[in-house]
């Protein structure tokens, strides 16, 4: 896939980490929203990568920053990268499994100019969630995967 814009991919070392951590007893897991939209839709935890930070950092870095759900590297497994509909960047897929989420943020947090606020779902009421397209195909792909694992 090229980039219309220039013919070249975007860097992947500079990209976007994103993914969910489930509970590994009950198949739950966070989406966020950004409450200080008008209409906020739900979005995977995640966000950009920093300077010179890997995506595995990032993404644990965003699930303590957004969830405050404190892992490690050997809780999380990498799934795939995927480029983004408007070729511009990469999407870094992660997930992690989790005993409980003890330490979970309770109350909506201030993320730059974002108020994002975490809401509980599993594989069948997040039908229902308004999630963005792109985030709903990474989030069926996420779930498929760690079916796939887990067999």
């Amino acid at each position: 896939m090229e980039n219309d814009k220039n013919n070249t991919l975007p860097d992947p070392k500079k990209g976007t980490a994103v993914g969910i951590v489930i509970n590994r007893h009950t198949g739950q897991f966070h989406l966020v929203f950004n409450i200080a939209h008008k209409n906020p839709k739900a979005k995977i935890p995640g966000g950009r990568m920093k300077h010179r930070e890997t995506a595995m950092t990032a993404f644990i870095r965003e699930i303590w920053e957004e969830l405050g759900l404190k892992l490690e590297p050997e809780d999380v497994m990498t799934l795939f990268s995927l480029l983004a509909d408007n070729k511009k960047h990469y999407y870094h897929v992660f997930a992690a499994l989790v005993d409980n989420f003890d330490g979970v943020h309770k109350e909506p947090v201030k993320d730059g100019k974002d108020l994002l606020e975490n809401k509980l779902y599993n594989e069948i009421t997040v039908a229902k969630a308004p999630l963005l397209l792109q985030h709903y195909v990474i989030l069926k792909n996420i779930i498929r995967m760690i079916r796939k694992k887990e067999e």
